[in-house]
């Protein structure tokens, strides 16, 4: 049993009775919240990774529009491999749709779409970036508590340990 002391909002002293229970449960959430804090780190950083392609994607679409016919270009294969081609039509695009459906549009309508998608993305970025915060600080609150139940344990060690002797 650990006795913890606060200090109240009117300046009163108020004493929290913590139990070997207690305390394990405050380490499990201080897990959870730091796994929660990991994944929410790397929807952000997925997240993140899809606006800038949208926007490298946007800017691409916006530049074949001005090429000549006959311009030769890099198409990615993947793995660092690339193909020459050129481009025939200059004026349409296609564009995924979801369940590998994709339409074929005029560019500026694909720049629209991909500039409503990205605008979702950082809606959801910034859920994401919230969600953090609130965990982020949750965590802190328990790791100051993990703190103080540490100190408290330690000094009853010593305090143990100096009337043993």
């Amino acid at each position: 049993m650990i006795y913890l002391s606060s200090a109240g909002s009117g300046g009163e002293s108020t004493e929290v009775r913590l139990t070997r229970e207690d305390i394990i449960r405050i380490v499990q959430e201080a897990e959870l919240l730091r796994n929660i804090l990991q994944n929410l780190q790397r929807q952000a950083s997925i997240v993140s990774s899809l606006i800038r392609e949208i926007e490298v994607t946007r800017e691409v679409l916006r530049q074949v529009k001005t090429l000549n016919p006959d311009n030769e270009i890099l198409v990615p294969l993947g793995a660092t491999t690339y193909i020459r081609a050129t481009i025939r039509d200059r004026e349409r695009a296609l564009i995924g749709i979801g369940a590998n459906y994709m339409i074929e549009v005029p560019i500026e309508d694909v720049i629209s779409i991909l500039e409503r998608r990205q605008k979702e993305l950082e809606k959801n970025l910034e859920s994401i970036q919230t969600n953090m915060t609130q965990v982020a600080t949750r965590l802190s609150q328990i790791e100051s508590l993990l703190e103080r139940i540490r100190s408290e344990l330690a000094s009853r060690r010593e305090t143990a340990t100096a009337t043993a002797t």
